[in-house]
């Protein structure tokens, strides 16, 4: 149990998980794993904040929820997956904004 209480020792399990694997790509698709989960769930925690509208914040946390997701969208195609509220993904809130590539 205190495994999952430490944060140090969490960390340090995964790092070890990661650094031991010899093959790159294995290792790609796990840091992809991980980082996917990661940010999945802090976009969930966003957007379902937004929904209790935590001191009249709740339009402002949806979107940033919904911005957050846009801008991490475009990496999907590389290995990394976004699992958000379906809610999220209503058209509606999607088509409310925009994305612009800025190129060099």
């Amino acid at each position: 149990m205190g495994f999952l209480l430490n944060p140090g020792s969490l960390l340090g399990g995964v790092t070890s998980l990661v650094t031991g694997i010899k093959d790159d790509d294995q290792r790609r698709a796990i840091i992809a794993s991980i980082a996917s989960a990661a940010y999945s769930s802090w976009i969930s925690a966003l957007w379902r904040a937004g929904q209790r509208s935590l001191w009249g914040f709740g339009p402002a946390l949806k979107d940033a929820a919904t911005s957050a997701y846009m801008a991490f969208h475009a990496t999907e195609k590389k290995g990394f997956a976004l699992i958000v509220p379906k809610e999220l993904l209503d058209p509606a809130n999607l088509n409310r904004f925009q994305v612009e590539e800025v190129s060099k």
